[in-house]
């Protein structure tokens, strides 16, 4: 996942780690674990050329709203344990629109 949340990247680094520990084969594996990439270049470049594509199969690639999407978490994930999903989302829209703005996208 892009962006790390205790409900999917934490949860899925726990049965990775279980696993880990249950498996003796799999022990011997070498792991790196990134937990978020979602202000990588690559990966907003990725993002944004995706978008500017779909856009340009408009006759004005302006016109279509651009709109992102996220998954909810409980507000006690934020609050209590600083889960950085929300924030991570919000400076990934702001990259991937930056560079859509770059490539002359003004949606």
């Amino acid at each position: 996942y892009p962006h790390f949340s205790i409900s999917t990247t934490g949860s899925s680094l726990r049965l990775l780690e279980k696993s880990f520990y249950e498996d003796p084969e799999f022990s011997k594996t070498k792991i790196s674990v990134i937990p978020a990439w979602f202000n990588r270049e690559g990966y907003i470049a990725a993002m944004a050329d995706t978008i500017a594509e779909s856009c340009d199969k408009f006759a004005d690639p302006t016109a279509p709203t651009i709109f992102f999407s996220a998954h909810g978490l409980p507000q006690t994930y934020i609050t209590e344990l600083g889960d950085p999903y929300m924030e991570q989302m919000k400076a990934c829209t702001r990259f991937i629109m930056d560079a859509l703005r770059a490539k002359g996208y003004t949606n």
